[in-house]
């Protein structure tokens, strides 16, 4: 009996021993497992690329070389062309959208976030918006070029740098364009942006921002006006009327801005500044004053005194007078806007040239034989 008990006893301490180990067994295959998943996920960090071909991959590493976020395709006083620039737009022509905003979330470097935002602006609006509306805010110093002009920036303005550059070669809906402008419009960090006027004539006369911009132009802030003339409302005349007088009295100061709020809103009431600026421009009192933007206004108002004017330009009375810049001129603007009224001038003047843009962005220019320019 003493036997069979000790038998029974040793069996029963073997079975506390087997399940024990079974236990250690267990925990240790977690234990190595958990090490393992977490050595995987530890493999996979901000900069894991398994997911792209082998383009993405060495535009992406080639991209991730540089320091400097380059906007625009030219770059220095020779217009030189970066390797950066080509690698984007291979970035993505091999990356779906999601890889794109991953690329923009996630990639250690900000040059490639940046390039990853550029082409996913151009596959998915709504990814795009996204990422803008997640880092907007954020504050990491970006070195960017444009053209030969280099700055220091956020990275969040950086993102803004290329919504306001692509705008119209790789626009978003509506809808999407205008979450974006409002998140830069309310945001309390950015107040400076209701006295950029190259900010503000870019928005869509929402209801929202309406009596923001009224109440900036009462107090003598005249940088909203293009955006206040685009609302066409009666009850805003004195205020646009107040910040043309301020321009004449100050020299023509920002005289493009007011001319491109009578662009957007071309009444009568206006057309005394229409008329005084035109006059001044032929005496030399305007400089800084193009072409392009008087002409514009001057289009915009299908009568006798304005077609005297274009008469006049056309005769190239006026100092650093050209008349192929005319002509070329005038051509693109009825073209965009054609009106019976001023038919025969653009007859006269434009209808003979012949506009053809080449890859490298210059123009080709064919004129009629039987005209000169």
């Amino acid at each position: 009996i003493l036997k069979m008990e000790k038998t029974r006893g040793k069996s029963k301490d073997s079975g506390s021993f087997a399940v024990l180990s079974g236990c250690t067994i267990s925990l240790c295959s977690a234990l190595v497992i958990g090490l393992l998943t977490l050595s995987c996920s530890r493999s996979k960090g901000p900069d894991t690329l398994l997911t792209l071909n082998d383009s993405a991959r060495l535009a992406r590493d080639t991209i991730a070389a540089d320091h400097v976020f380059y906007l625009t395709q030219g770059i220095g006083f020779e217009g030189r062309e970066t390797p950066q620039f080509r690698c984007s737009d291979v970035l993505g022509r091999n990356c779906n959208a999601e890889q794109l905003e991953w690329l923009a979330r996630n990639d250690s470097s900000y040059i490639v976030r940046l390039c990853a935002y550029r082409q996913l602006r151009r596959q998915s609006g709504q990814r795009a918006v996204a990422i803008f509306r997640e880092f907007f805010r954020d504050t990491t110093s970006v070195k960017s070029q444009s053209g030969c002009c280099g700055s220091i920036s956020p990275y969040g303005e950086a993102l803004q740098s290329i919504n306001t550059f692509d705008r119209n070669t790789s626009p978003l809906t509506i809808e999407q364009q205008n979450t974006i402008d409002s998140l830069l419009f309310f945001e309390n960090a950015n107040a400076e942006r209701l006295t950029n006027p190259y900010f503000l004539e870019d928005l869509q006369p929402l209801p929202l921002y309406y009596p923001i911009i009224r109440r900036e132009m009462r107090k003598g802030n005249y940088a909203p006006v293009v955006l206040l003339a685009k609302y066409k409302q009666n009850s805003d005349f004195p205020l646009i009327n107040a910040a043309l007088q301020k321009c004449y009295q100050d020299r023509y100061k920002d005289a493009g801005m007011c001319l491109q709020a009578i662009n957007c809103w071309p009444n009568v009431r206006f057309q005394w500044f229409v008329k005084r600026i035109s006059q001044d421009f032929f005496k030399e009192n305007t400089a800084g004053i193009a072409l392009d933007e008087l002409l514009s206004v001057l289009l915009c108002y299908p009568e006798p005194w304005s077609y005297q004017l274009i008469e006049r330009l056309a005769a190239g009375k006026y100092p650093d007078a050209e008349y192929t810049h005319f002509g070329i001129t005038l051509k693109e603007l009825y073209e965009k806007r054609p009106h019976p009224f001023f038919k025969p001038l653009y007859k006269k003047y434009a209808a003979h040239i012949k506009i053809h843009p080449v890859k490298d962005g210059k123009i080709v220019i064919i004129v009629d034989k039987n005209n000169k320019l």
